[in-house]
């Protein structure tokens, strides 16, 4: 398989995703400005799979959402599935690939699954900031106390939770299914992540950015 990975806006290595919320708050001028600025796509591909031999192509019009058993309810919305497939079909559609349908009568060579899922970290951060007494130059204001002194309290601990959600588009070659085994060769995916943060219409505008993404990356799909 190979592997292509985009970040939108800025080069950030993969692990960033999962530690930015100490950056987030932070106040580093250069560090990312907002919350689209975490957006990963990342795209993997069989080299082998000749992409522009099929034509036609079905998906699923729900969007398979991964919840975990100890959740009591799904975090993830529907009301975001149906422009998600809307996009992936228009994207299909511009590189060539026809629907298949009751119209054409047509036979999948390809069959797109689409699932999301969310996950929540929670974490604690614990900083020991009273050994930068020195720092403050407060020594100078307090000569009495002698040298050696510093306040002592408690480590303070800065308690952080954010939501990561995934939207991961699987292509499978319907045309080499093992059916023996029975299991269906995955020829390409893309993995698009980030913070579930933002309004509707703020979490509607990445999608129609990070969808299109996925594909413009993936340069070998097409007829």
């Amino acid at each position: 398989m190979m592997c292509n990975i985009k970040r939108l806006k800025n080069v950030w290595g993969t692990a960033l995703l999962f530690t930015l919320i100490p950056i987030l708050f932070s106040c580093e001028e250069q560090g990312p400005e907002y919350v689209e600025d975490y957006d990963l796509v990342v795209t993997t591909h069989d080299a082998k799979f000749k992409f522009a031999e099929p034509t036609y192509y079905e998906i699923p019009d729900t969007i398979v959402h991964i919840v975990p058993e100890s959740s009591i309810k799904d975090p993830i919305s529907h009301k975001y599935d149906d422009r998600t497939i809307s996009l992936i079909k228009e994207e299909l559609n511009s590189l060539g690939y026809l629907e298949a349908n009751e119209t054409n009568g047509a036979t999948p060579q390809l069959m797109l699954t689409v699932s999301a899922m969310s996950t929540t970290y929670v974490g604690a951060i614990s900083y020991d900031w009273y050994d930068y007494w020195g720092w403050y130059g407060w020594g100078s204001y307090y000569p009495w106390f002698g040298p050696g002194y510093s306040p002592w309290y408690p480590y303070y601990n800065s308690y952080y939770a954010y939501k990561i959600g995934s939207v991961i588009i699987q292509m499978i070659d319907m045309e080499n299914a093992d059916t023996k085994n029975k299991k269906l060769p995955i020829v390409w995916e893309a993995n698009i992540s980030g913070l579930l943060q933002g309004s509707d219409s703020y979490i509607q505008s990445r999608i129609e950015k990070n969808i299109p993404q996925a594909f413009d990356q993936s340069t070998y799909l097409g007829k």
